[in-house]
C-alpha cells in the first residue's frame, strides 16, 4: 500500500515496491557525499575570502603549480564518482 503525499514533505514517501526501496537507499547514500562536499566547499570559500583579501595580502603570491593539490583535485572526484557510479549502475540494471 503506497502512502499519500504530505504537505512540505522533505523525504520520499514510504516505498511500495522493492525498486523504490533501492532508490530511497541510493538517495540516502548520495547524501553522505553531498553534505560533506558542500560543507568543505563552503569552508574553503570562507577561508579564501578571509585569507586572500586585499588588506591581508597586498602582494599576491606568484605560485602557479602545486602538484600535490592538483593530484588531489583530480583523483578525489574520480574516487567519489566511482563510489556513486557503481551503485547507480547496479540500480539501473536491477
Amino acid at each position: 500500500q503506497a502512502d499519500q503525499p504530505v504537505e512540505w514533505e522533505t523525504t520520499f514517501q514510504a516505498p511500495a515496491t522493492d525498486m523504490m526501496r533501492q532508490i530511497e537507499w541510493f538517495g540516502n547514500y548520495t547524501m553522505w557525499f553531498i553534505v560533506p562536499i558542500t560543507i568543505l566547499v563552503l569552508l574553503l570559500l570562507a577561508y579564501c575570502i578571509v585569507r586572500f583579501r586585499a588588506s591581508a595580502n597586498p602582494v599576491p603570491s606568484k605560485t602557479s603549480h602545486n602538484t600535490l593539490i592538483e593530484v588531489i583535485w583530480t583523483v578525489g572526484p574520480v574516487v567519489i564518482l566511482l563510489c556513486l557510479a557503481i551503485p547507480s549502475f547496479q540500480l539501473l540494471t536491477a
